[in-house]
Order: C-alpha cells, then sequence, then structure tokens
C-alpha cells in the first residue's frame, strides 16, 4: 500500500459508494467512533468507488485540528473534473495472503517505472491491515539493453502494516513500522550482469492520531451519507535500500539506474472517516525537514457520485 509516489491514493483511502448530500447531515455534537465493522461494510470485493480530485491550490494553510470543527471545501473543487475509479476485488487466491479481505489493482512508481501491483488488505477486529502485494512479472526495458524484470513472487510486510487501529476513536495515537522488500532481476551489459537478484527493501516508520471531529463540507457532487467524520492524521517516512545478490548494490549501479542508497521521504497523509461512509476525503502533503506539511498538497480527493 505504500509506495512513495502513487500508493498514497490507497494507504489511507478504502471507499464504498454512499446516497445522501454531506449538507443533509447535521453538525455532530459529540465525537463519532467508528468500529471494524462499520469500516468493513465499505470496502467489500467486487464493489468500486469513484473519487474526484480537489483544485490542490486551494489547500493553502493548515488543516484545523480538535473538537466539533467545520471544514468547509465546498468551493475547492478542480475547474476541469478528473474521476478515478478503484475496483476492491477479491483477493488472490493462490497467493500466501490468506487473512486478506479484499485487494487492489493499480499502477504504481516502482524503481522509477510504471508497473502493476496487486494490494491485499486484512481487515481485523483490531486494525486495518496491508498485508502484502504482487508486482506483474513483466520484463522492462530501460535502454541501451538494460532490462528489469519482476520476478512476480509475493512481498509481504513483515510484521504486517497496521493502516488504521479499531476502533477510530477521537485523540487515539499510535505508531508501526514495517519492511516490505521487492524482488526483481537486473540486467546490465556494461556491468556484465544478467538477470542478476535485485532487491528493494522498504521501511516504513509511521505515526498516526485522530486529531479532530466534527463536520465536513464537500463540493455539490460529493457522496457521502454522512458529513459526522473523525480526522486522522498520519506522518509516514519511506526509506529504501537496494540490494545486488543479497549485498548493498554498489553506487555505479544505482546511480546508473537513478536512485539513492538509503534515499528517504516523509509525507503527511490526512483522512476524513465517517461511520457510514468510511473514508471520504484525503489531503496529502510532502513534509518539510521538521515533519510539517509543504503546501499545496501533492494529491487531494473526496468520493463522489
Amino acid at each position: 500500500m505504500y509506495h512513495s509516489s502513487t500508493k498514497n491514493l490507497f494507504v489511507g483511502l478504502l471507499l464504498t459508494t454512499l446516497l445522501f448530500s454531506c449538507s443533509e447531515s447535521p453538525t455532530p455534537v459529540a465525537a463519532t467512533v467508528v468500529t471494524a465493522t462499520d469500516f468493513a461494510a465499505t470496502q467489500k470485493p467486487a464493489t468500486s468507488v469513484k473519487y474526484t480530485l480537489f483544485n490542490q491550490s486551494k489547500f493553502t494553510t493548515a488543516l484545523a485540528e480538535g473538537e466539533n470543527q467545520t471544514w468547509d471545501f465546498s468551493a475547492n473543487k478542480a475547474s476541469t473534473s478528473n474521476v478515478l475509479t478503484v475496483n476492491y476485488l477479491a483477493p488472490v487466491s493462490n497467493t500466501s495472503f490468506k487473512t486478506a479481505t479484499y485487494a487492489v489493482k493499480y499502477v504504481s512508481k516502482v524503481l522509477n517505472l510504471d508497473l502493476t501491483l496487486t494490494d491485499h488488505y486484512e481487515i481485523a477486529t483490531n486494525g486495518l491491515y496491508d498485508i502484502g502485494s504482487q508486482i506483474e512479472a513483466k520484463p522492462v526495458p530501460l535502454g541501451n539493453g538494460v532490462v528489469l524484470t519482476p520476478v512476480g513472487n509475493e512481498s509481504a510486510w513483515t510484521p504486517k502494516l497496521q493502516v488504521l487501529k479499531f476502533p477510530i476513536t477521537y485523540k487515539d495515537s499510535y505508531s508501526a513500522e514495517s519492511v516490505l522488500k521487492e524482488s526483481f532481476k537486473l540486467t546490465v551489459p556494461p556491468f556484465g550482469l544478467t538477470d542478476a537478484p535485485t532487491d528493494r527493501v522498504g521501511t516504513v516508520k509511521k505515526q498516526t492520531q485522530v486529531v479532530g471531529w466534527g463536520k465536513l463540507i464537500l463540493p455539490s457532487d460529493a457522496n457521502v451519507v454522512s458529513n459526522e467524520v473523525l480526522l486522522v492524521k498520519t506522518t509516514a517516512t519511506f526509506t529504501y535500500n537496494y540490494l545486488l545478490g543479497g549485498n548493498t548494490a554498489p553506487a555505479a549501479i544505482t546511480s546508473a539506474l537513478g536512485l539513492t542508497q538509503g534515499e528517504s521521504t516523509t509525507r503527511v497523509f490526512y483522512e476524513f472517516i465517517s461511520k457510514s461512509g468510511g473514508s471520504i476525503a484525503s489531503i496529502n502533503f510532502e513534509a518539510d525537514a521538521t515533519g510539517r506539511p509543504k503546501f499545496p498538497p501533492f494529491e487531494a480527493y473526496y468520493k463522489s457520485k
């Protein structure tokens, strides 16, 4: 779920189709609590959900945190509608991800390439977990005889990565750390490499806090049951290291592939979650050296009709 360039669309945006406009619900008078049962009802195989992009330039200040807030994003719709559809799939039966509740297939940047992945998620009583992924085994020519080939095996988070903790309750705070190793074969004729075993080892360290609750107002094409929401903030740092034949890859190889050993990125994810609608909207930021969001966000979207 946590591939640093595009995975954010799915690390916290696990949504389903809903029925009514957010303007029809009253302002909440107490913080709602979202249970595993509530959330599972919004994440079912053989269902899909649509997202519409916000106008990212409209987000110029930090999101308000605290009790009984009103987040009014009704005027933040992009002038050109851009709608994305996410399909929730049945878990792939021939994998080792036996506890998975559903899967999501998508294209993500891995080693600077557009590769197709299928991620598996588990909804348990105590949390939502990213169990692991499988990259499509398809050779990718990089030019000058260089070829990178995902081996197509399963890559499991160790331990499984907790995305959310249930029940989701205002002022909750928790952390998680997991490691994912993705395996490839690398051919680089100038270095005498032919189908050399190559790995990308990703470590994510994350801190999640439920920092607010209140009323969320979205553009008129939003599709939500309730606008009584909890605001969940996750700060995650992704660090990547690269192996060749089980050892640290030489700098000459990583440099030739445009990679940096030990490269690290920090991002801040804000997610609005309701009891009957799951995740309704997300605004996600790159972070500066101190971990504070940099404006505007690199992506922002909401559930739409």
